[in-house]
């Protein structure tokens, strides 16, 4: 039998003689690092445009007392600013992916 049942009802298990060999070399490069921000802070970045300029807006139309106005406008040009921050990231991103680093053979 192929399948070890022994530890757990719920764990299948291939018997250690029937694994693959494991090897060393990937198939794949590996990803040079990058020296930029990540995109997860970017992210962070965008989304927080949008939400102070939305507050902000609330806090105008709060103390002046137009409820929707400054809240309407101002949220708007936080999703355009959003928006616009994201197309310079892809843009960034994009060059970064078209210029790769020189690859470093052996010395000569």
């Amino acid at each position: 039998m192929l399948v070890d049942f022994a530890r757990s009802p719920h764990t299948i298990r291939l018997r250690p003689e029937f694994r693959p060999p494991e090897t060393t070399d990937s198939a794949m490069p590996d990803d040079p690092s990058s020296n930029g921000p990540s995109l997860p802070i970017g992210y962070f970045v965008v989304g927080s445009e949008m939400v102070s300029f939305t507050v902000i807006g609330l806090v105008l139309d709060y103390l002046l007392h137009t409820l929707p106005a400054f809240t309407i406008g101002l949220t708007l040009c936080g999703v355009g600013v959003a928006f616009w921050h994201l197309v310079k990231m892809s843009q960034a991103l994009a060059t970064k992916k078209a210029n790769p680093p020189p690859a470093q053979g052996p010395a000569s």
